[in-house]
């Protein structure tokens, strides 16, 4: 299957109005997302440098809702942005901006 993944460098941002935290959650579907975000990040080369807080968002799409990412770092505030789907309202304001493609396969029965 092949994915592709927007990666947003924005400024700070503070308020995180519905969008829900990943500090405490078990949530397979959250954290497997959170997990792809920071895949496509390192493949990027788009690295953070302090400790980060991780927030969760849903977005409309084709075929229902799909489900985004927010790194916020806590020393200098940077946010970053993954996202399934391209959101070009952030263009304007972002510092950098990619689009990474990836393939992903799924090997059923192989551990």
């Amino acid at each position: 299957m092949r994915n592709k993944s927007w990666l947003y460098t924005i400024p700070p941002i503070d308020d995180f109005t519905g969008v829900f935290s990943l500090e405490h959650t078990t949530n397979r579907t959250f954290m497997e997302c959170l997990s792809e975000a920071i895949s496509d990040f390192q493949f990027a080369d788009i690295h953070w440098t302090s400790t980060t807080q991780e927030f969760i968002f849903a977005l409309p799409g084709d075929h229902g809702t799909a489900l985004g990412v927010i790194i916020k770092e806590q020393d200098n505030g940077t946010t970053y942005v993954w996202s399934p789907i391209p959101l070009p309202h952030l263009n304007d304001i972002c510092f950098d901006v990619c689009m990474v493609e990836t393939i992903r396969t799924v090997n059923k029965g192989e551990i």
